[in-house]
């Protein structure tokens, strides 16, 4: 069995999502790729020679938009520079890492089908893809989308925005596993992408697990005030048990005493009788 929180396993290095920066336009839904960019090495083509300066993330997806040409486009955060490219495909052959840098991945009209197999993991969720945070299971598809390496991908479903995309997925080889779906992409059929989606509400109750407390905590100091307040008061106390003891001991020899007068006493006075 896995626990709610095995996502502890992957460490704390997971790239994270803007929440804030919008994902689509009126036309199109985008992947964004945070702290890589794309270079010509696979058929990839610069359309822009000279960057183009925009208000916002968005608006350099909305200028992709209007060429059709356009399959993505890096955006420099920093100088708000945008520049469109064709032909993008994402692989680890054809991007380079740039932390100034996010590429905005077209997702097109016309996706591959995925077919969900809730409550299932492919392998063990160590793909070619690694691991990164999304908003949604839908977002987790379309980065499997815009990678033509990609043959499935794994959402995990327990609330920490996991996914993972993977190569040479079988169904025969997924395995049970109660906090992740896979989806498994059949590029033989495509569909039409639904810009009204949204994403359903999860059924997952989040487990909050906290943090051990692991503060060391030193012992009490005894001041030698109070250690020389010991001493005294366990030496005062000393004389009165040894006074108790001889009182103890005065008792019990007078008490013999007299149980042996009156034995005695009784004993002369049976004689003279």
């Amino acid at each position: 069995p896995r626990l709610a929180a095995d996502w502890l396993d992957v460490g704390s290095d997971i790239p994270a999502f803007d929440r804030s920066a919008n994902s689509r336009t009126d036309m199109h839904r985008y992947y964004v790729i945070e702290s890589e960019k794309v270079v010509a090495r696979k058929g990839e083509h610069v359309i822009d020679q000279q960057a183009i300066t925009v208000a916002n993330q968005q608006a350099c997806m909305i200028l992709c938009d209007q060429d059709v040409l356009c399959d993505c486009s890096i955006y420099w955060r920093g100088s708000r520079a945008c520049q469109r490219w064709s032909g993008c495909q994402r692989h680890s052959q054809n991007f380079v890492k740039d932390r100034s840098v996010y590429t905005l991945m077209k997702v097109p009209k016309l996706t591959p089908e995925y077919k969900e197999y809730k409550h299932y993991a492919s392998g063990a969720l160590s793909g070619f893809g690694g691991v990164t945070e999304v908003a949604s299971s839908l977002e987790c598809q379309d980065r499997c989308t815009v990678d033509a390496s990609c043959d499935c991908a794994v959402w995990s479903v327990d609330g920490t925005s996991r996914c993972w995309t993977m190569t040479g997925c079988q169904k025969s080889h997924f395995r049970f596993d109660p906090i992740y779906s896979t989806f498994l992409k059949n590029n033989a059929k495509r569909v039409q992408v639904d810009m009204t989606t949204t994403e359903p509400a999860s059924e997952w109750i989040p487990v909050v697990i906290a943090d051990a407390d692991t503060t060391t905590k030193e012992p009490a100091k005894t001041t030698e005030a109070s250690a020389t307040s010991v001493s005294e008061a366990a030496t005062s106390s000393s004389p009165d048990r040894t006074s108790t003891s001889a009182a103890s001991t005065t008792t019990m020899s007078t008490t013999t005493t007299t149980t042996t007068t009156t034995t005695t006493t009784t004993t002369t006075t049976t004689t003279t009788t």
